[in-house]
């Protein structure tokens, strides 16, 4: 017989083990299907949600910002004809929305949904290396705290688009082709972010420090595919290029500021 038997022993192991790996990968793809269905009933019903909040009034400081924003436009000073706390680089928003779209409900909740479609879209960008369900499970949960957990009181929120400001931010630095180009306009969402909310410093300082000591982020490379770190000069020129925008954008708020006469009485309220 010779080496029949153990030959014969060895392919009955292979066969059983390839058996149980069918087995397990029938059982994987028939668990991701089950899944996706459940995924698919949930955006389903979210998207029903959205629909719905179409209807939904302004609410809570939403009301405070509109008045503001509609006073500016109608010639009123902020920080000084009209009191309020909130920073101008909310009220950019608000102004843009009622030059667009008029003074409304309806107005404000196209801005807030076409805000999180492209929040939805720069998400699914970001987690690009995950498979559709898990991209889809991100999208659905940060679409359900907006819409489902909070409701209307975050419509148009200084946190919600400060949230939204990082996930395009981070979408941004991680596409991984043109950096410097990307850093830039990383750095004009980020310097926005400031002016809405000076907490979203600390993200920035984080996201510089992240610049200059993560290889691959911001830069050509992919994480974890090309090991060639990358020159310190690289990093700088990224880092650089990152700082500009912020510069830019606070720049151009405070510009605004100046222009409507307004930049004495917001440094006073501040500083």
């Amino acid at each position: 017989l010779g080496n029949r038997p153990c030959l014969l022993v060895t392919a009955i192991g292979s066969q059983a083990g390839s058996d149980r790996l069918d087995l397990e990968t029938k059982e994987t793809s028939k668990a991701e299907r089950v899944f996706g269905l459940v995924l698919w009933i949930w955006a389903l019903t979210l998207a029903v949600v959205i629909v719905r909040s179409m209807w939904w009034p302004r609410a809570h400081d939403l009301s405070l910002m509109e008045f503001v924003a509609w006073s500016i436009r109608n010639g009123s000073v902020p920080y000084v004809d009209v009191f309020d706390m909130n920073m101008p680089g909310i009220y950019a928003l608000h102004v843009g929305e009622q030059s667009l779209f008029g003074v409304g409900d309806l107005p404000t909740r196209i801005v807030d949904v076409a805000l999180f479609a492209g929040a939805s879209w720069a998400l699914w960008r970001l987690l690009r290396p995950f498979s559709r369900n898990v991209k889809l499970s991100a999208v659905l949960l940060f679409g359900t705290f907006h819409f489902v957990r909070f409701g209307v009181i975050d419509a148009l929120q200084r946190d919600w688009i400060v949230a939204i400001g990082l996930i395009v931010m981070l979408m941004l630095l991680f596409e991984g082709r043109n950096r410097r180009t990307l850093a830039f306009l990383a750095g004009l969402v980020g310097g926005y972010m400031l002016t809405i909310k000076p907490q979203a410093a600390i993200l920035i300082i984080v996201i510089i420090g992240l610049l200059f000591r993560l290889d691959g982020f911001g830069s050509d490379q992919r994480p974890g595919v090309d090991d060639k770190p990358v020159d310190i000069r690289v990093r700088a020129r990224s880092v650089a290029s990152y700082v500009g925008g912020v510069i830019v954008s606070v720049v151009v708020i405070a510009g605004w500021m100046l222009w409507i006469g307004a930049f004495g009485s917001l440094t006073d309220l501040t500083i």
